[in-house]
Order: structure tokens, then C-alpha cells, then sequence
């Protein structure tokens, strides 16, 4: 893959602040940054509140703890409510004060941050996998359906789950399970708390009430709609909250099949160089394909692009296969899972300020109003479990809203192009004439392939953009579209690689025009002409040393008649004087032509 390094300005360039996307979207880091402040400000206000209202009941019972007021049945049971709020309420006024010092800090933090760096998104988890879909219209994670409460409600649907909504719906419905436990309890606990009163006011249970001191009779009695109504509160909290997690769960769920077809095409090439040429090449061809000046993404690197195979049958002739992928770079889009996101958010954080609310203030309600003391810890623990509810389930809510909104989805056109095809080898010379003496060689490759092309739009998701090199966050590939921009992309590639040939991806051939060659050529010709002069200048030597008249007529022509033994006898050449044959006509060494 084209990586681009890291830092400020490449940041600027090709990061996050370019394409205009960031995780968490804004508004979300201002959402947690109110939520966090005034939580803050409930848990300095209920402290104060507290304080006045312990100096209060200190002040009450002062008489009873110098030992001057013998303690009544009252103030025992106030007591013991006491202590229940002041274990309650000291944890929960502790963590809402430092959760919302952190919450502050970490939506300041995420406001103040750089942009992200350059190449976001990142790279594909699974390349394989994208593969895969191009050629085989297959995407791994839509393989099976949804083992959950979440998937129940979605049917088959759920097999077109994205990763991340299929892991936040895989929650909610875990969540909704939980609420529906929760519900039945609190309507036996309701069905157990009407039934009791039910049977105290019948005939069989007044004559047990008569036995009962009319204090405790009285403080029951009085103390039945403080027992109602934190269990309705309860009620009504669970019906709340699995609403909202039933209509998150239908608004994640997809319309259908995601699309999985992309563009083909074959084409034959002959008459090829060799491979790690044409490889070399892809690169250039695909820049005017480039998305807003973006760097396009090739995958794999450059040199792990083919291999090659030797032929075990026939020499001097292999194979090589090879696999490019040719990606656009993301361009981020708007999904329906933001929506949910942004309601599964407030609404968690709605009831995670009224959850702390209720510990906060609503908890000492029952030890102010003193009424019904004798169940006072009772409804405090009933207090302290609508609060408790409250903000789980908030906490939930928000968790998963947060994972809604941390998803980017991204959309590019992709090109996958396979190769398979033959090299062979062959040896090109120049120079090979009978009368050259210099000549040059070179070992040439030559390869003739087929290239299948797939084409399309891809749709892929990261769960989240990373805040800081090296890149973590993955994307999952979503689906594959076909649509005119990539049924352009494959037209343009099967045209430009075959002119690849007319500019230099071709076997290595030879160039009559080229400087070399004419090199050549020029060298032979002055060989040619030294030859020549040579071979002129040892035939006016030969005419000047032959031997006299008298000597011509006594032995004939020839100082040797033909045939006999001397003329088999090796001969020195006049003009390179090398020793030839006796019977040579020229000089293998200079081309010297002896006289006959």
C-alpha cells in the first residue's frame, strides 16, 4: 500500500481534517461535556444539602446521643435509615463528583485534540475477504444470523448485520433481556406487596393486626403508598428503557441483502515485457483515477504484486501469476445508524443524570418527611434501586449510543486485476554478419497474459478513527455497487495497459536508429575498410618481393609445382605474419589474400 508518513502537515493534507470527518462527531464531545459539568454541579449542590440536613438531624437527636432522652422505637428505626442513606449516599456522591471531573476532561480532551493523521481510514482488515467479494460475491461476516433476544426481533435480517451494529444490537438485546427479568421481578414484588396489605386488611389478617402494637399498625399502614410508588417508578423505568432499545434495534435493522456484484471483464495481452514492468506501471496509470488529489491505495506493495513459476517441461519458457488491488481514496458518508446513535446517547445520558439525581437529593426524602418510619430503610434501599436503574441502564444506553456514533463509513472505487500468463526467453543480437567483426547481445523476457478485471464501488466501515500512528482501526468491507464511475475505471484499464507496449513495457528488441546500433554498425565499417586497406597494401608488397625472371623460367609459374610436398608445409602471412596453412588462400587472422 502508498503509505503516507506521519506528521502535522501531512496530517493537514491527507488526514482527517481534509475529508472532514471525526470520531466523536462534535456535538456528541458537547453533549458529554454538559452532561459532565452538571453532574459536577448536582454533587456540589447535594453536599451542601446534605450537610445542613446532618447538622439538622444531629441537632434532633443531640439529647438522645448526651444520653438525656431514653431512644424510642422511632428513633431506632430512623437511625437504621440513617446509616442505610449514609452508605448509600457517600459512593454514589463520590463517584457523580469524579465522574464528572473526568467526563469534563475527557470531552475537553476530545475537543482540543489534533486532527488525525494522515491515511485515515486505515487499510482493510481482511484483503482476503475483499477479494473474496469481488470474485466470489461473498462478504465473510454475513454468514450467520444473530443468536440474541436483538436477533429474535430482527429474523433473518440479522445475517446482514454490519460488525459494529451487529455487536451493538447483539447488547441491546442482551440489555432488553435484562429489563424483561427485571420487569417480571417487580411485578411479583408489586403482586407480593398488594397481596400483603390485601390479606392485613381481611378478616384472618386483622386478627393478627390486633395483636401487633398499634404503633407498628399504624406506620404499615401509612407506609403502603411509600412502597407503592418506588416499585410503579421501578416499573415504569424497565418499560422506558426496553422501548428505547426495541425501536434502536429496528432502526439498525437492514432493509435487506446488501448488493455484492461488481463489473467484469477479460482481456488477452500479448507481446508484454516483463512483468515487474508492467507492475511498475500500474501505479502511473491509475493518477488521473485519484479522488480530490488523494493518494490511491495499491495493494499489496510494490514487489509482492506476482510470482513466477518455472516450467518443468519445456525450457527456457515459465508462468507467473499476479493480483493488484487499485483503490480510490474513502470519501465518508452519512448512515440511518447515526440517528440511533445520537438517541441511544442522550437518552443514556438523560438517565444517567436522573439516576445520580435520585441518589442525590431524592434519597433523604423518606428521613425528612419522617413518616412511616418503620419502613424507612426499606424505601431507601427502593430508592437507592430506582437510582441504580436509572444509571445502569443509562450507562448501557450511552455505551452503545457512544459505539454508534464512533462508526465511520466510507465509500471508494476499487479495481481488482488478476494476471496469468507464459514467459519466454530469447537472445537479440547485432552485429552478425559475415563481414562484422564486433557484435553485441542481450537476453530478452517476453510475456503474454490474460487479466480478468473486477470492478465496483465499495461500502466499508471502521468502528472508529484512531487517535494517535500507528493506525489501528480496520475497515470491514460492506458491500460492492455497480455503478458508471467503476464500470469507467475497468474500461480505462483494460485500454491503458495495452499501450503500456507502445511506451516501453515490451520484450527488449532491436532499435536500427539507436545510438547503440549505429555504434556498431560505424565500428564494422571502419574494420571493413582497414581490412580492405590491408589486404591492398599486402598485394603491392607481394609484387615488389617476387622472384626474379631467371628463377620464373627455370622452375616454371610456381616456385613449387602443385601437389607436391611443400606445399603442405604451413606458410607465413606478409602481413600480420601469422602462421596459416599451406594450401590458405587468405589469412584467417588479418584476411590477407596469398597469390595463387
Amino acid at each position: 500500500m502508498s503509505n503516507v508518513g506521519y506528521g502535522s502537515n501531512l496530517a493537514i493534507g491527507y488526514g482527517s481534517k481534509r475529508l472532514g470527518v471525526r470520531r466523536p462527531p462534535i456535538v456528541a464531545s458537547i453533549i458529554s461535556l454538559g452532561a459532565g459539568g452538571l453532574l459536577l454541579i448536582l454533587s456540589i449542590v447535594s453536599l451542601l444539602l446534605t450537610i445542613r440536613f446532618v447538622n439538622t438531624t444531629y441537632a434532633t437527636y443531640e439529647t438522645m446521643f448526651q444520653g438525656n432522652r431514653t431512644p424510642q422505637l422511632e428513633d431506632t428505626f430512623f437511625l437504621i435509615g440513617f446509616l442505610a442513606f449514609a452508605v448509600i449516599y457517600g459512593p454514589m456522591l463520590l463517584w457523580a463528583f469524579i465522574g464528572g471531573l473526568i467526563m469534563i476532561g475527557k470531552s475537553t480532551r476530545e475537543l482540543l485534540q489534533p486532527w488525525r493523521p494522515a491515511n485515515v481510514p486505515a487499510d482493510f482488515n481482511n484483503y482476503e475477504d475483499v477479494i473474496r467479494a469481488f470474485k466470489e460475491r461473498v462478504i465473510s461476516h454475513y454468514r450467520q444470523y444473530l443468536r440474541s433476544l436483538g436477533g429474535s426481533l430482527l429474523g433473518p435480517n440479522t445475517l446482514f448485520l454490519t460488525p459494529t451494529s451487529r455487536m451493538v444490537v447483539t447488547g441491546l438485546g442482551n440489555s432488553l433481556s435484562g429489563h424483561i427479568t427485571w420487569l417480571v421481578l417487580a411485578l411479583i414484588s408489586f403482586g407480593c406487596v398488594i397481596g400483603s396489605y390485601a390479606y392485613l386488611t381481611s378478616e384472618s389478617g386483622y386478627q393478627i393486626m390486633r395483636e401487633v402494637p398499634a404503633e407498628l399498625r399504624l406506620m404499615l399502614e401509612d407506609g403502603r403508598m411509600q412502597l407503592f410508588i418506588p416499585l410503579i417508578v421501578i416499573l415504569v423505568l424497565h418499560i422506558v428503557m426496553a422501548a428505547i432499545e426495541v425501536v434502536a434495534i429496528f432502526m439498525l435493522m437492514p432493509h435487506g441483502q446488501p448488493n455484492t456484484v461488481a463489473h467484469e471483464g477479460t482481456e488477452h495481452y500479448r507481446g508484454f515485457g516483463h512483468p515487474a514492468q508492467m507492475f511498475a506501471r500500474l501505479p502511473d496509470l491509475s493518477i488521473p483515477l485519484r479522488w480530490n488529489d488523494f493518494l490511491n491505495r495499491i495493494t499489496p506493495p510494490q514487489g509482492q504484486q506476482w510470482e513466477e513459476t518455472p516450467s518443468k517441461s519445456v525450457g527456457d519458457v515459465g508462468g507467473f501469476t499476479g493480483r493488484v488491488i487499485i483503490e480510490q481514496q474513502p470519501q465518508p458518508i452519512l448512515t440511518t445508524g447515526r440517528i440511533a446513535g445520537y438517541m441511544l446517547f442522550i437518552a443514556g445520558w438523560l438517565f444517567i443524570l436522573t439516576g445520580f439525581a435520585i441518589y442525590l437529593f431524592i434519597l433523604a426524602l423518606p428521613l425528612v418527611q419522617m413518616q412511616a418510619v418503620l419502613l424507612t430503610p426499606v424505601v431507601i434501599f427502593l430508592v437507592s434501586l430506582i437510582g441504580s436503574t436509572a444509571a445502569l441502564g443509562g450507562n448501557s444506553l450511552r455505551k452503545h449510543g457512544q459505539q454508534m456514533l464512533d462508526v465511520a463509513h466510507f465509500r471508494s472505487n476499487a479495481i481488482l486485476i488478476e494476471f496469468i500468463g507464459s514467459l519466454s526467453r530469447a537472445d537479440v543480437r547485432v552485429g552478425k554478419a559475415m563481414v562484422d567483426s564486433i557484435e553485441s547481445s542481450n537476453v530478452t523476457v517476453r510475456s503474454d497474459f490474460t487479466a480478468r478485471f473486477w470492478a465496483a464501488e465499495l461500502i466499508s466501515e471502521t468502528p472508529s478513527l484512531p487517535n494517535m500512528y500507528p493506525l489501528t482501526a480496520r475497515r470491514e468491507i460492506l458491500s460492492l455497487n455497480q455503478t458508471d464511475e467503476a464500470a469507467y475505471w475497468l474500461q480505462f484499464f483494460r485500454t491503458e495497459i495495452n499501450k503500456l507496449r507502445s511506451e516501453g513495457v515490451k520484450p527488449v528488441g532491436v532499435d536500427l536508429v539507436s545510438d547503440e546500433v549505429q555504434n556498431l554498425v560505424n565500428a564494422n565499417v571502419g574494420v571493413s575498410a582497414l581490412r580492405s586497406g590491408a589486404m591492398e597494401k599486402a598485394q603491392l608488397q607481394a609484387a615488389h618481393e617476387s622472384p626474379p625472371p631467371l628463377l620464373q623460367e627455370q622452375y616454371g609459374a610456381t616456385p613449387f609445382p602443385p601437389g607436391s610436398a611443400a606445399t603442405l608445409v604451413d606458410k607465413s602471412c606478409p602481413h600480420c605474419g601469422q602462421m596459416v596453412k599451406g594450401v590458405a588462400k587468405f589469412c584467417r587472422f588479418c584476411g590477407y589474400r596469398f597469390e595463387a
